[in-house]
């Protein structure tokens, strides 16, 4: 079981998950569980295809910080996972946006297309902000696969 959010429609006006914080469970199978949203200022553009992959298209000069999207999360453990297509240059990072806390990221670990990292977000966040990064100065990214499953 992973974590997932659903579509776009699932979010209210604010951009935050309309339902309730705990998270739904989505099958790997029906491709990727975030809606990404384009970061602001980012020069690049977004398109979803119907497999769950993101396909992120640079700009010129594009900002390392690309797309996010928010996460209903629980105190825990968690593994951050994602699978990049040839141009791997994307990483994923997390950061509470609600309390006054800090998530901890762990290492980024890497093999073959498989990108991951184990995040600890402590008591008192209740929503993460998972930050899509690129070094890649443009071009066509690929990303797909994208799961936050608690670990136990």
């Amino acid at each position: 079981m992973q974590i997932a959010l659903g579509g776009g429609g699932d979010f209210a006006e604010s951009g935050l998950w309309r339902a309730n914080p705990s998270a739904a469970a989505k099958p790997r199978s029906q491709g990727s569980p975030f809606a990404w949203r384009k970061a602001q200022g980012a020069n690049a553009w977004l398109s979803d295809g119907a497999d769950g992959t993101l396909t992120i298209e640079l700009a010129d000069n594009a900002p390392v910080h690309v797309a996010g999207i928010f996460a209903p999360v629980n105190a825990g453990s968690y593994r951050l996972s994602w699978r990049v297509g040839s141009a791997g240059a994307v990483s994923l990072d997390a950061r509470c946006v609600l309390g006054n806390v800090a998530a901890n990221n762990g290492p980024l670990f890497q093999e073959g297309h498989w990108r991951w990292r184990d995040i600890e977000v402590p008591t008192g966040c209740t929503f993460l902000h998972v930050r899509m990064l690129t070094h890649a100065s443009r071009g066509r990214l690929e990303v797909s696969e994208t799961t936050l499953r608690p670990l136990t």
